[in-house]
């Protein structure tokens, strides 16, 4: 995927201004991706400046409508967009990295598709971002290690508008989306508002983050990745309601405040599904959930219930059937005594490259009882 130029009218792309040496003229931008929209517009008439960018206060990109390469802003020079309020589109990556220590905020209020990745990182001073028109990312989007302010006890990242403020608009983004060791301002509510997420073409991960609130993606129907949640100390709800499968892992781990999770569209995780450590967590909606192809753990919650687990009776874990109203709250699956010997001997083999290996943490999981003896290996492509 990438970003094409045509002009107006004509056939096949263009490398090069048409019109003459400023950059003027009519083209076709067209912005195409993984997990992204096949969205076009027309500029007519608008400075396209050809090459990458490195300074904001360049006069050549003054007023530009579009960038045909990469845009890569870093130290003073981040602090000053004035320039780039028309800017609609971006045929590279955008950068913007190791801004200043006095505060600042980054905005690009016009811009709609970004051709290759988006990355805002180290920017210590940073408290406010706003990309509220932006539609389409044909990489990853990468929000990392902002906030710091002076000293790392600092909180100032206080609001991050990724998409546009209306729900139904799609936000589609073609890579994974990284949210990670950021320092949000505590208590100020709705920080990362990416309210009109869409799809996701790689992993979701959202990790390491100080002070940020409660993450509510409406909106996010496809995630085409493995999902973490993990080490966000004042979060206290995490929904999803509308996702329907997890390409990868499912990882909800380590959050001190984590009160509620909502997935309840979610049906199908193609990897390890993993709840632990969240000791608030009381709250969970899994109504949907029928399948996991990898392994199950729930543990260290404030659920006490089997019956306060909203799980289907029975889901499928490996292609076997799991009755989860047989089961606490601290345990699991892989380990558990209502989960057949056989089939816990045929996990740990497929899991191993020889019995040795799969006896010893066989044993060590505490997977066998007087009933199930150690596994007896070649059984690694023994099926339900």
């Amino acid at each position: 995927g990438g970003a094409t130029v045509t002009e107006a009218n004509a056939q096949s792309p263009l490398a090069l201004p048409i019109d003459d040496e400023s950059g003027r003229g009519t083209y076709g931008l067209s912005c195409q991706g993984p997990g992204t929209s096949n969205s076009a517009m027309w500029m007519n008439g608008p400075l396209v400046y050809v090459g990458d960018a490195t300074s904001t206060i360049d006069a050549a990109i003054d007023g530009a409508e579009a960038i045909l390469g990469s845009a890569t802003f870093s130290g003073l020079d981040i602090v000053s967009l004035a320039g780039l309020s028309q800017l609609r589109f971006i045929s590279g990556n955008l950068t913007f990295g190791s801004g200043p220590v006095v505060d600042f905020s980054l905005s690009l209020p016009a811009l709609e598709y970004v051709g290759g990745f988006f990355e805002i990182s180290s920017n210590a001073g940073l408290m406010t971002a706003s990309f509220a028109k932006l539609v389409g990312v044909v990489g990853h989007l990468t929000i990392n290690n902002n906030g710091k302010g002076a000293t790392t006890a600092e909180r100032h990242l206080a609001d991050v508008r990724i998409g546009p403020a209306i729900p139904g608009a799609p936000l589609d983004i073609g890579g994974p989306v990284m949210v990670t060791q950021n320092n949000w301002t505590l208590g100020v509510g709705d920080e990362l508002r990416a309210l009109a997420l869409d799809s996701i073409g790689g992993a979701l991960i959202i990790s390491d983050n100080l002070g940020l609130d409660d993450i509510n993606l409406a909106e996010l129907a496809l995630l085409q990745g493995p999902l973490t949640f993990a080490r966000n100390d004042a979060s206290s709800e995490l929904a999803l309601p509308v996702l329907t499968t997890v390409d990868g892992d499912f990882t909800i781990e380590d959050n001190a405040q984590l009160a509620s999770t909502i997935f309840t569209s979610l049906t199908d995780v193609e990897g390890n599904f993993r709840v632990a450590a969240n000791t608030a967590l009381d709250t969970i909606d899994f109504t949907s959930l029928t399948t996991i192809t990898g392994n199950f753990t729930f543990s260290d919650t404030a659920i006490n219930s089997p019956t306060a687990i909203p799980l289907h009776t029975s889901v499928f874990l490996q292609g076997w059937p799991v009755d989860f109203a047989a089961l606490g709250n601290n345990f699991q699956v892989l380990t558990h005594a209502s989960v057949p010997c056989e089939q816990r001997q045929c996990l740990y083999c497929r899991a191993h490259a020889d019995e040795a290996t799969a006896g010893l943490d066989f044993l060590a999981d505490g997977a066998g009882d007087p009933a199930c003896s150690l596994p007896i290996c070649p059984v690694g492509d023994c099926v339900p």
